[in-house]
């Protein structure tokens, strides 16, 4: 190949790529446009944090009243060391479960039920624990240990520290849960509700990057706090 043949390649290559990271750029400002623009239709406030230096992306919307916030962690390939995962959280510090804490995620494979049943009756040996970092996450499975399987409620992995007080009705969330239009299919799409003394989380293990998506979890994530007692 002739140095003048190669040196028009690499000319092209680079404005290839920068045309690239000109759309990109362009791309995610318009997605934070019509984020924005629809927090401030529902009256939420919204903040971003752009990644770099190892550090993930992160979008939050948060209640005017302070009352919730939802986070989404978009991790980079070099966000620390690629341990972080993308994830969508709903958060909210009431109400709380004073007594313990409770877990709910989707449901066991019908074609592994019964032994999986068996393994999560303790979650303290290492393949019950990996089980658990399946449905519902790594990090999670770590809360999980002490926690107990929880039956009654169809369609739904649920997980309990101790007895559910009458505040908190499995049936009805599953219901919601399952009822859910997700937004991506499979587990990673499944929301995954954490009550415990700290508050209530609601997590999907996937990033959501449209408006109409935050709209619909948040409105599940409410909902579900409604189911809880405390409407917000």
């Amino acid at each position: 190949m002739s140095p003048a043949l190669s040196a028009t390649l690499l000319g092209l290559g680079i404005v290839a790529g920068l045309a690239f990271v000109f759309w990109l750029f362009r791309l995610q400002r318009a997605r934070r446009q019509a984020i924005c623009d629809m927090a401030r239709r529902q009256g939420w406030q919204a903040s971003f944090a752009v990644a770099g230096f190892g550090r993930p992306a992160r979008v939050r919307l948060r209640a005017a009243d302070g009352a919730w916030q939802v986070e989404v962690v978009q991790p980079t390939s070099q966000s620390t060391g690629g341990n972080l995962r993308q994830v969508t959280e709903f958060i909210a510090a009431r109400p709380t479960w004073p007594g313990g804490m409770v877990i709910v995620g989707p449901a066991l494979p019908p074609e592994t039920a019964s032994f999986a049943s068996m393994l999560l009756a303790s979650l303290d040996n290492p393949l019950g624990r990996r089980l658990v970092a399946g449905l519902v996450g790594a990090d999670l499975a770590d809360l999980a240990v002490g926690l107990r399987p929880v039956g009654g409620a169809a369609g739904v992995t649920a997980l309990a520290s101790a007895e559910l007080p009458a505040t908190i009705d499995l049936d009805t969330i599953a219901a919601s849960l399952r009822g859910w239009s997700q937004i991506r299919r499979g587990e990673e799409g499944f929301p995954i509700l954490i009550v415990s003394p700290d508050g209530v989380r609601l997590r999907l293990r996937h990033a959501i990057t449209d408006p109409d998506g935050f709209v619909s979890f948040i409105a599940l994530a409410r909902g579900v706090v409604g189911y809880l007692g405390r409407p917000i």
